[in-house]
């Protein structure tokens, strides 16, 4: 599977597991909404870049490489 997928359902992930809204895991990113859910889909939005997976990084606790890895246990793509 593509990366760039895998990146966005893991923000998926990150964000249903803490029970965040689009609003604010957008917040936390620093991007629009509609940004946010074009990688969850896992499509790359003009203007993301690594700075912005930086703050995911640093919010969560985790490694900006481990949003890159496919997790055994998770459906990809999520079930919404």
């Amino acid at each position: 599977m593509d990366k760039l997928k895998i990146m966005g359902f893991n923000l998926y992930y990150l964000r249903v597991e803490t029970g965040y809204t689009k609003k604010r895991m957008a917040g936390i990113i620093g991007i629009c909404e509609k940004t946010l859910t074009r990688l969850e889909r896992g499509e790359l939005p003009p203007r993301f870049n690594v700075t912005h997976l930086v703050r995911v990084s640093k919010h969560f606790g985790v490694t900006v490489d481990s949003l890159f890895i496919q997790r055994e246990g998770r459906a990809y793509p999520p079930k919404a």
